[in-house]
């Protein structure tokens, strides 16, 4: 392995630890550290020169970084992912030098 590619794997195992930034979580079945990002969203349109509210449609957004040896599969787009037993829909996964990216959405808790 490189040198920098040696860098990002212990950037990896320190963000991605317990007494850092991720906590113990079940991701679709797999229990695993990750860091999970909640957020309240709302769906905004594009009037032409600023993004307005849309009345009535509201949600959450949630971001789950784990390392990509942690997780059996990364999600597809569209499927219902549970994260700590709440069912999710996956908006986008991606992984990137060992770290998998889920951006996810559901309706207010």
């Amino acid at each position: 392995m490189s040198e920098f590619k040696d860098m990002v794997s212990a950037d990896l195992d320190i963000f991605v630890n317990g007494d850092e930034f991720a906590e113990d979580h079940d991701l679709n079945g797999t229990l695993c550290k990750a860091v999970v990002d909640t957020m309240d969203s709302q769906e905004n349109f594009y009037t032409g020169q600023t993004y307005e509210p849309y009345g009535g449609i509201s949600g959450r957004l949630i971001k789950v970084y784990v390392k990509a040896s942690d997780l059996p599969e990364i999600p597809a787009e569209g499927m219902v992912f549970r994260v700590d037993d709440e069912p999710l829909i996956v908006n986008k996964a991606s992984e990137e030098m060992g770290m998998v990216v889920i951006l996810l959405h559901g309706s207010e808790g």
